[in-house]
């Protein structure tokens, strides 16, 4: 998984993170990866989240962003490409495109119903 995609489009802006950031990162990949993936394992395998939104927040949205993350950080030792990198990645599953065509179909007809009424 290399960084041969161009995912700068998909992340907030360019902002360096904080050693403290750094540092919390570093120890997330040595020390949480693995417990926070197999928890993630067993709902899912427990079926214990039914929601699609959920679903795809949890699993898809935060399961993929730390999987991306901790396998390009191991590649590259690098925080903010790896954060860049793992938001891609989560940005072009279908499902998390679903979600936010949902949600941005939502507000606007919230929207349009508050100027007609």
């Amino acid at each position: 998984m290399g960084g041969d995609t161009d995912d700068s489009a998909h992340s907030s802006p360019s902002v360096e993170p904080s050693s403290e950031l750094t540092l919390a990162l570093i120890d997330f990949c040595g020390d949480g990866y693995d417990s926070l993936s197999t928890l993630l394992q067993v709902i899912h395998k427990e079926r214990l989240i039914s929601d699609p939104m959920l679903q795809t927040l949890l699993f898809v949205g935060l399961g993929g962003y730390i999987h991306f993350f901790s396998t390009h950080f191991n590649e590259t030792s690098m925080v903010e490409e790896s954060h860049i990198h793992a938001v891609g990645m989560v940005m072009k599953n279908p499902r998390v495109g679903n979600l936010v065509e949902q949600m941005m179909s939502q507000t606007i007809a919230s929207k349009i119903s508050e100027v007609v009424e």
